[in-house]
C-alpha cells in the first residue's frame, strides 16, 4: 500500500523504477530492516549514483539534480503515505506488540542467559544496548550450568522472551542455521552475543521463572584499588575490556610495565598469564603519583588493581622472574586506502582511537614504500587485496618485522 504512493509520485515526474527483484529483507543489521522488528515498516530506496555530477547510462544521461529529485519525491510520498494510512499503521503497530505474548507462549524457548565471568565492562555494554531497546534484563539469582557452560550469579543475566520486544530479542539471540532460500543479498543472520564474545544459552520456562531475580540496574563496573600502602608493585589482569586502555595510559605516562608469561599465586589470589606488573621503584613518577594514577585507572576502566609489598609468590613465578617481559608503548600504524576493506579498517580505528585512546597513525597502502617505518613498532593490516603494495614495500615490511616489530 505504501509502495503505491511512491509509484504514483515517480510516475508523475516520469522517473522509471523497479521493485521486488534485487534485495531481500532478512538481515536485521540493515537500516531498512531494523524498523520491521520494532513495530514499524522499513522501506529501502536505492538511487543510481551520478558519480559526482553526471554519467551516461543505458537510460540516458544521469545527473546529480535528477538523483536528488527522486530522493526528495519519495520523501514526500513517504509522508503522504504515513498520513493517509495512519490508522492502519497505528493498528499494525499495536497488533505487532500485542502478539508478543502469544508468540512467547508458543515458543519452546522462554528466554536466554548470558554473561562473561571475567569481563564486567563487556557485560555492561551488552546490557546497555539491550536496555536502550526497552528490553528487560534480570539478574541471575543462583549459579546455573547449561549446555556445558557455567553461569555465575554475580556476572550472569537473564532475558525472558515474554515481553513486548519479543521479536527483537529473538533476532538478537537466536541461532538460525536453516533457511527456505540459500541465496542472500547481505547475510543470513547475526547472533549479537557472538559479536560481543559473550557466553549464552537458551532457557526453558522452569529456568526463566526460577532463576530470574530483580531487573538489572546497569552501571559501569566499579574498579577498585586493593592498596596496602605498597612499596613494591601493582598488578592487574588482562581479562577486562578496558585493560588495554589502562596499560596504554601507564606506558604513555613513562612508567615501566611488564607482562606475565606464566600464572602465579600471590597474597592468596591466582593471577593468570597476561597479568600486568607495574614496579614502584625506579620509575619516573614517585610512589604517591603512581598510587594516584592507579586509583584513577581502576575507576575509569572498571579494573581491580592489586598492590603488593613483596615479590615472593606462594606458587608459580616470582615478580622478579625473567618470565615477566618488559612492554613497549605501542606506536601503531594502520594501513588504509586502495585495496583495504574500509569496514574492517574503520572498526580497528574506532576500537583503538575511541575505546582504547591509542590514536593510531594511518597511511595509504600505496605509500608504505615512502613511509619511515622506524616511527612505529606495530603495523595493523586488516582484510584486503593490498595490490598497491609493491615489491620494494614488501621488502621494507620484511626488514621492519625482522627488527622485532609487530605486524598484525
Amino acid at each position: 500500500k505504501i509502495a503505491e504512493f511512491h509509484a504514483d509520485a515517480l510516475d508523475k515526474i516520469g522517473s522509471f523504477y523497479y521493485s521486488k527483484e534485487s534485495f531481500d529483507d532478512f538481515y536485521y543489521g540493515k537500516g531498512s530492516t531494523y524498523p520491521d522488528v520494532n513495530g514499524g515498516v522499513g522501506i529501502l530506496f536505492e538511487q543510481a549514483s551520478s558519480r559526482g555530477h553526471a554519467q551516461n547510462t543505458q537510460n540516458g544521461l544521469l545527473t546529480f539534480p535528477f538523483a536528488i529529485r527522486n530522493h526528495f519525491t519519495t520523501s514526500l510520498s513517504t509522508l503522504e503515505a504515513a498520513q493517509n494510512l495512519r490508522v492502519e499503521l497505528l493498528d499494525y503497530q499495536r497488533e505487532f506488540y500485542q502478539q508478543s505474548t502469544q508468540l512467547a507462549t508458543k515458543n519452546p524457548v522462554k528466554g536466554y542467559v548470558f554473561g562473561d565471568k571475567y569481563d564486567h565492562a563487556r557485560n555492561f555494554h551488552f546490557i546497555e544496548l539491550l536496555q536502550k531497546h526497552q528490553i528487560e534484563v534480570y539478574n541471575l539469582n543462583q549459579d546455573l550450568k547449561i549446555d556445558k557452560q557455567d553461569f555465575d550469579k554475580k556476572t550472569s543475566y537473564i532475558v525472558p522472551l515474554n515481553q513486548a520486544q519479543h521479536r527483537l530479542i529473538k533476532g538478537i539471540f537466536e541461532k538460525q542455521t536453516s533457511f527456505r532460500d540459500s541465496i542472500f543479498y547481505d547475510v543470513s543472520s547475526w547472533t549479537l552475543p557472538h559479536a560481543f564474545g559473550l557466553p549464552f544459552a537458551e532457557l526453558d520456562s522452569r529456568n526463566v521463572q526460577k532463576r530470574a531475580k530483580e531487573i538489572v540496574k546497569n552501571s559501569f563496573p566499579e574498579g577498585k584499588l586493593h592498596d596496602t600502602a605498597t612499596q613494591y608493585a601493582y598488578l592487574f589482569e588482562w581479562n577486562e575490556y578496558y585493560a588495554p586502555r589502562a596499560l596504554n595510559k601507564i606506558l604513555s605516562a613513562g612508567l615501566r610495565a611488564k607482562v606475565a608469561q606464566s600464572p602465579f599465586t600471590h597474597d592468596g589470589k591466582t593471577f593468570s598469564r597476561g597479568t600486568i606488573l607495574i614496579p614502584v621503584t625506579g620509575q619516573k613518577l614517585d610512589r604517591k603519583e603512581i598510587k594516584k594514577l592507579m586509583q584513577e585507572l581502576s575507576s575509569q576502566n572498571g579494573l581491580d588493581i592489586y598492590a603488593t609489598q613483596e615479590g615472593l609468590t606462594s606458587e608459580g613465578i616470582d615478580l622478579g622472574s625473567p618470565n615477566f617481559s618488559t612492554l613497549k608503548t605501542p606506536k601503531v600504524l594502520l594501513v588504509v586506502g586502495k585495496g583495504v576493506r574500509s569496514y574492517d579498517a574503520g572498526e580497528v580505528w574506532h576500537l583503538l582511537d575511541e575505546r582504547f585512546e591509542m590514536s593510531p597513525s594511518m597511511v595509504e597502502a600505496e605509500r608504505i614504500e615512502k613511509t619511515d617505518l622506524s616511527n612505529y613498532n606495530v603495523i595493523v593490516m586488516v582484510a584486503g587485496s593490498y595490490s598497491s603494495v609493491n615489491l620494494k614495500a614488501k621488502a621494507k615490511l620484511r626488514a621492519w618485522v625482522r627488527k622485532g616489530n609487530t605486524l598484525v
